[in-house]
């Protein structure tokens, strides 16, 4: 493997993780705002 295909690699791990992230934390609040709201 090359340099540049190495830094593509962990590129898309690194978007894909951030990503990942992202959607707990808005499932998260969803979640929260949906238990609140029904009490």
């Amino acid at each position: 493997m090359s340099a540049d295909k190495v830094f593509i690699f962990f590129l898309l791990n690194f978007n894909f993780m951030f990503v990942s992230l992202f959607v707990k934390t808005v499932c998260a609040s969803c979640l929260n705002w949906q238990f609140n709201s029904t009490i």
